[in-house]
């Protein structure tokens, strides 16, 4: 195990902890934050899913700061799954960041709507934009692989100012939303949720 498997471990661990609206208002948070991402990957490929994204992450705000499931969620959940952003690249337009993008936001409505889903592995999704920008640039590809040098590869990678500033706000978002979120906590996380756009 590596020590970003360990970082990734201990940050599934610390959402396995929240409570549902918290783990919700988190992906939300992270599905935000890629939003222009995603919307510019739609736009340029011709993509007409950016309604049900957007109705995807309205449906979880209101579950996280009313508490109230969206009577449509089911339904709405399964248009996320057909309607999924593909795995290539158009044009050289990459679609990575709008797929982690729109997996937030699933995520984010999955927790409420399936109670033994466990979210905490899928916060692999919302440092994969950054972690595979900061890779791309350190060593000209976007995912360090095994090797003699994987270990200083990662360490590399994780002392990364941007990576260090992505960690940092997992751990202040997973200790802010311990507790019920407000209109007020999730203005606080959007905003500072910006440091996972590469």
């Amino acid at each position: 195990m590596t020590r970003l498997d360990s970082v990734l471990a201990d940050l599934a661990v610390r959402i396995r902890g929240m409570s549902i609206r918290g783990q919700a208002a988190l992906f939300w948070a992270c599905s935000e934050a890629l939003v222009d991402a995603f919307l510019e990957w739609a736009d340029r490929t011709g993509s007409d899913t950016a309604q049900v994204l957007r109705s995807g992450q309205l449906a979880t705000y209101g579950f996280v700061t009313l508490g109230v499931e969206s009577t449509d969620a089911i339904e709405l959940l399964s248009e996320f799954e057909e309607k999924a952003p593909f795995g290539e690249s158009i044009d050289m337009i990459p679609s990575t960041t709008a797929q982690d993008c729109w997996i937030c936001a699933d995520v984010g409505i999955r927790v409420w709507v399936s109670e033994s889903y466990d979210p905490g592995p899928a916060i692999e999704f919302a440092l994969e934009p950054i972690l595979g920008t900061v890779t791309e640039e350190l060593f000209g590809f976007t995912q360090v692989g095994s090797g003699p040098s994987e270990e200083m590869q990662i360490e590399a990678v994780l002392q990364d100012e941007r990576i260090v500033r992505v960690l940092d706000f997992m751990n202040w978002a997973t200790n802010r939303l311990g507790v019920e979120p407000d209109d007020e906590a999730l203005a606080e996380l959007r905003e500072r949720g910006r440091v996972l756009l590469p």
